[in-house]
């Protein structure tokens, strides 16, 4: 999208965020978890700038509403990263310490064995994988089935069944 400054004649190419170049950047900057104030130095050429005022234009930037749901978004998505990356580095050291306790002699055979059995609850490996619900959903089934049977009947002989 473009927006024309009719005072300056210029145009300026917005992105898919309704944001500028240099705006799209602060926001990646603050969203990758720099200061407001180092994100606009990195943004926008402050050289000539005092501290207090790149201070108070970068919190100018985040008062925008686009910039700040931008920020919003990528700092969510980082989160969620974060999030995914922790769970599988937890998940991959809980798989390397029951491989080590598993194989360990000076291990009791009841710790070993239970190493393999959790080693084999593992969703990759999936060996002892319980069963739920198992024989409720039987009953439901035929309880259903029953139903469906008087009603077939009751269709059949014009007589509504007793329940």
């Amino acid at each position: 999208m473009e927006v024309t400054d009719k005072g300056r004649n210029s145009v300026t190419r917005l992105d898919e965020h309704g944001l500028t170049e240099k705006q799209s950047d602060f926001a990646r900057w603050v969203g990758n978890g720099l200061t407001l104030a180092e994100a606009y130095r990195r943004s926008y050429d402050a050289s000539a700038m005092a501290k207090s005022t790149i201070y108070s234009e970068a919190s100018r930037m985040m008062d925008h509403p686009a910039i700040a749901a931008r920020v919003n978004a990528l700092l969510k998505e980082r989160q969620e990263k974060t999030h995914a990356l922790d769970a599988k580095r937890i998940r991959q050291h809980v798989f390397d310490r029951l491989m080590v306790e598993s194989v360990d002699d000076d291990n009791p055979p009841a710790v070993r064995v239970r190493s393999l059995e959790l080693l084999g609850k593992i969703d990759v490996v999936s060996m002892f994988k319980e069963q739920k619900g198992g024989e409720r959903e039987a009953e439901d089934d035929v309880h259903e089935l029953e139903v469906k049977l008087k009603a077939a009947l009751a269709r059949l002989i014009d007589v509504t069944p007793k329940e």
